[in-house]
């Protein structure tokens, strides 16, 4: 490492001083978290906007691509302007570029890495309620990309990069006030797709049948005295044969 890159080895207090890493990884939840169109009011530059999260892309203006980015490692990047407020990789798009080619070219930009794989976890919309851009409507693709390191020689706006431990993200992450329940969701999302632009397939010991797994729900197997269980997001896993209670994934 060279320059202004950090590499940070272990979980730090947050604004809250909490340091508790169950409670600030990638598996846990420490504020709410935005469904499916739920409409959540925030402040921005004196502004107030309504931003909504969408699963398929919505009506709106591009505004571009962030991404939560994993080292192989399991080290997620974060990058910052100041050294003290982190945040992730992403930008608005140039030209006519995709929401894939966006994010791939703020990688490259911001956190001197390569998006080896890319998988799109859903969508911000903001619609602007007051100021000089009443009825704007933003869209933004949020992703989840699997990285290769470079050289840290930043050539753009961005002086620092840092890698933090998947457990440690959320306290080193800095949200936005009133955008944290759209960050939890994309946190949720990252960790129920593994590459495979969805949840976490498991397959059934004695069946062999495979079922969608959400992260949410926990590792702990099947519930042997009911046929399912759900994550936060309402999604089932139901045993592949029935309620016989045969199922056992560990």
């Amino acid at each position: 490492m060279s320059g202004n890159e950090q590499r940070h080895a272990a979980p730090v207090p947050d604004a809250r001083g909490q340091t508790d890493a169950t409670d600030q990884g990638l598996t846990g939840r420490s504020a709410h978290m935005a469904m499916d169109g739920e409409e959540i009011r925030v402040v921005s530059n004196g502004d107030q906007w309504v931003v909504v999260w969408h699963p398929a892309v919505p009506q709106g203006q591009p505004h571009g691509a962030n991404a939560l980015c994993v080292t192989n490692d399991g080290g997620v990047i974060l990058i910052s302007v100041d050294g003290e407020r982190w945040g992730w990789p992403g930008g608005r798009p140039e030209g006519d570029e995709s929401w894939e080619a966006t994010l791939r070219r703020e990688v490259t930009e911001e956190a001197c890495a390569s998006a080896l794989n890319a998988f799109l976890l859903g969508y911000s919309r903001a619609r602007c309620l007051t100021g000089s851009d009443e009825g704007l409507v933003l869209v933004r693709s949020i992703w989840r990309a699997e990285v290769e390191l470079h050289p840290w020689q930043p050539r753009f706006e961005i002086p620092f990069r840092c890698v933090v431990p998947r457990e440690a993200l959320r306290a080193h992450l800095w949200m936005e006030p009133g955008f944290e329940p759209i960050y939890e969701r994309a946190i949720h999302e990252a960790v129920c797709s593994d590459g495979t632009d969805g949840p976490r397939p498991r397959q059934c010991p004695v069946s062999g049948h495979r079922r969608v797994m959400c992260q949410d729900i926990g590792d702990t197997g099947w519930d042997r005295r009911s046929e399912h269980r759900q994550c936060a997001l309402g999604r089932t896993r139901t045993c592949a044969h029935g309620s016989g209670g045969r199922c056992s994934i560990r």
